[in-house]
């Protein structure tokens, strides 16, 4: 991701042992946190997701990530904590690219 001429962060998808579920990561430098920029590129990647047949994507983050959970819970992800009562496993379920820009 770039902002004003630099790198400010990146998105990844990556593969599971699961048909259809796709893991989601991101990570952002602390000036461009606030700023859209994250909500606009995880858009962006569960589009891309959508595109690519997944059917599910979750993202793993901690409780203390309040930044990470607001954004999760904006775009729809479902919220489970594990048992430790640290991390959170996200799951959002999605639907095939359609002529919109939303893949919920």
């Amino acid at each position: 991701m770039v902002l004003d001429e630099q790198v400010v962060g990146s998105v990844r998808l990556k593969h599971t042992d699961e048909h259809g579920l796709l893991e989601m990561g991101i990570w952002l430098t602390r000036s461009a946190r606030g700023r859209g920029v994250g909500r606009a590129a995880m858009d962006a990647t569960l589009r891309q997701a959508a595109t690519l047949g997944a059917t599910q994507v979750q993202a793993d983050t901690t409780v203390a990530n309040a930044g990470a959970l607001a954004l999760l819970r904006r775009l729809g992800f479902t919220l489970v904590l594990a048992e430790d009562g640290q991390a959170v496993r996200a799951l959002l379920m999605i639907g095939p690219k359609t002529s919109g820009d939303q893949c919920r």
